[in-house]
């Protein structure tokens, strides 16, 4: 039945400072061979922070066809604990529907030196 494909990106290659924005963009293709309905897109940390995971040309709980593609857009803003941390941020996005196998991905943003 084929599977939903998920890449996740950023451009950002590191980050130093408390509430500076780290974009993301998620693109998702349905590979299946049905389509993929109730599209759900799980990115906690997009989501607890500046809650901006946008997507088009299809959305969170919609359908995404066969062979159609979608890309989601959003950005964690960066937090005093990351800071102190010094740790590498990394964000992952998980993809389900109720028709189409998910898949997940993630992005590691390294703190930079100049922090």
């Amino acid at each position: 039945p084929g599977s939903l494909a998920v890449t996740k990106t950023t451009t950002a290659s590191e980050y130093s400072i408390v509430g500076s924005r780290i974009p993301y963009t998620i693109t998702i293709l349905n590979n299946g061979v049905v389509a993929a309905t109730n599209l759900v897109i799980s990115d906690p940390l997009i989501d607890s922070t500046s809650n901006s995971l946008v997507c088009s040309p299809v959305g969170r709980g919609q359908t995404l066809a066969v062979g159609q593609t979608t890309v989601c857009q959003g950005f964690y803003e960066v937090m005093a604990s990351d800071v102190l941390n010094r740790q590498p941020i990394v964000n992952s996005v998980q993809i389900s529907s109720n028709t189409v196998n998910g898949g997940a991905s993630s992005v590691s943003t390294p703190f930079g030196n100049n922090g």
